[in-house]
């Protein structure tokens, strides 16, 4: 940390935007050890961090609630084992909404992770879609199904997957999805 910021990461951040790596107008060098000190708003900018700093450590947008989530996926009639399940919203209005999602474990279980590690998904209407981890849902590739061999490209486009859940305001085990080729 440097001697002009403060342990609130976005009060350093707003600091070091405004001054960089020098210390900030209005320091004076302390006395006793030549380290940059702050002495009373000298200027414009001064003023203006002063009203952007308390802002910058508010308190932060509340999470959404989320609720358990759990589920399996198959392709042709086995696991669907190190896929990734990506949930998007449906009619969420939200600009940047939250899209839960899962790695499907060796036995074709996964456990929905939103916020947190394995904490779950907000209540709504959501289409999944499946990836490989290898391609990741933005790479344009098919991904690897298991067993090396081509995943289906259509489980991976939200608008052709056809795979749909909902998440109820409680623990939720969602029906399998049975996937083929």
């Amino acid at each position: 940390m440097r001697d002009h910021e403060t342990p609130c990461a976005p009060r350093g951040w707003v600091v070091s935007l405004l001054f960089g790596d020098r210390p900030p107008p209005g320091s004076v060098k302390d006395p006793d050890d030549g380290k940059p000190r702050r002495s009373a708003p000298r200027s414009v900018l001064d003023l203006i961090a002063l009203a952007i700093v308390p802002l910058a450590c508010g308190p932060s947008e509340a999470l959404k609630p989320v609720f358990p989530a759990r589920g399996q996926v198959f392709l042709d009639g086995k696991p669907a084992a190190g896929v990734l399940v990506v949930l998007h919203p449906i009619g969420d209005p939200t600009p940047n909404a939250l899209d839960p999602r899962a790695v499907v474990e060796r036995d074709g279980t996964f456990v929905i992770s939103t916020h947190y590690a394995n904490d779950g998904a907000p209540p709504g209407q959501y289409a999944v879609t499946v990836h490989s981890l290898k391609s990741g849902p933005d790479s344009g590739e098919a991904p690897a199904a298991p067993g090396g061999d081509s995943f289906p490209a259509r489980y991976a486009d939200r608008r052709q997957s056809g795979l749909e859940m909902k998440i109820l305001d409680q623990p939720n085990i969602i029906p399998p999805f049975r996937l083929t080729r």
